[in-house]
């Protein structure tokens, strides 16, 4: 499994990883606190998910989420400057409180302007086959691998 990290930084004392899963490109929380979530759709939000549960009801901070409300991973004790480092380097976006104000397009490219897609793009070079493997099913991602194969390519000249 350590050959499909592509990716990997501290922020907040949290070690986040970018790894390729059955999925294609995930962000994916390391440690006990443990969650991920598809780049494709990844936001950042600031909210309090709904309960699904009468025993357990999730707290009022920042949350990575799929879409806009489907809560993946919690981030506490971040502030401002720490979601700002985390969607820099993931190219993950906030989402304002009321709406979502990305298309799934908008969020894709934003990713593709990161240092984790800079670091995905050096992976595919150094792990072709694995590589070409996993991007069989890109469905929240897609083209992913096309696309790092390209821009390897063009980056080389």
């Amino acid at each position: 499994m350590r050959n499909r990290i592509f990716h990997q930084v501290s922020i907040a004392g949290m070690t986040f990883e970018g790894l390729i899963s059955a999925d294609g490109p995930y962000l994916y929380l390391s440690g006990p606190t443990q969650g991920g979530v598809a780049l494709g759709p990844a936001g950042l939000r600031y909210f309090q998910p709904v309960s699904h549960s009468v025993r357990h009801t999730p707290p009022l901070g920042w949350w990575v989420v799929k879409y806009y409300g489907e809560e993946r991973i919690f981030l506490p004790g971040f502030d401002r400057i720490a979601i700002r480092d985390l969607s820099g380097e993931f190219g993950v976006p906030v989402l304002g409180e009321h709406a979502p104000e990305y298309s799934d397009h908008v969020r894709r490219e934003y990713f593709f302007t990161s240092p984790a897609w800079d670091a995905l793009r050096h992976w595919v070079t150094k792990h072709p086959r694995i590589a070409r493997t996993l991007a069989t099913c890109d469905s929240y991602l897609p083209r992913w691998y096309d696309r790092a194969v390209a821009e390897a390519k063009a980056l080389a000249l």
